[in-house]
């Protein structure tokens, strides 16, 4: 019995199986490696902002995280 060649779609791995369907990619070693991506809607966790004020003492520019 000859065993085809799998590809993972998370990684792009490509191997040849020992059974007919393996539990999981042998280069990443994720169990959804036969299952593509979901992509949501507004790509997933929010930027933070980068707030640029001025320094009391002068030009000088300070940047701060806001979260």
């Amino acid at each position: 019995m000859k065993l085809p060649e799998m590809k993972c779609n998370r990684c792009g791995y490509i191997w040849v199986a020992r059974t007919i369907k393996p539990r999981m990619c042998p280069g990443c070693k994720s169990f959804y490696w036969n299952r593509p991506r979901k992509n949501k809607p507004g790509g997933g966790r929010p930027k933070r902002k980068v707030v640029k004020t001025n320094d009391k003492q002068g030009d000088n520019k300070k940047e701060r995280e806001e979260s």
